[in-house]
């Protein structure tokens, strides 16, 4: 897991991968947890995002996931070569 937006980035340029979008707010770098190896995007995990949120800015869970269901992948089909978002569903 990665702690700071310089941790990410720096194992970006380890991998080759310097040229990745990533999220630049610090908020979801804990929630970073690797490359698509085909297309060299960043991703990040809904669910450990949802829990930044919650312990690092005192949302509910309601709230942090409205918050990123409006703000962050709202805003994803706008960014070029947008960062997937990994979302675990059990059936």
């Amino acid at each position: 897991m990665f702690n700071t937006q310089e941790e990410v980035k720096e194992y970006l340029m380890m991998i080759g991968c310097e040229d990745t979008t990533v999220f630049e707010c610090s908020d979801y770098c804990t929630a970073f947890i690797g490359t698509d190896l085909s297309t060299g995007r960043a991703i990040y995990e809904y669910d450990l995002m949802i829990k930044h949120l919650m312990n690092h800015e005192g949302m509910s869970q309601d709230e942090a996931i409205e918050w990123i269901d409006y703000n962050t992948l709202g805003a994803l089909p706008s960014i070029p070569n947008a960062p997937i978002i990994l979302r675990k569903s059990f059936f």
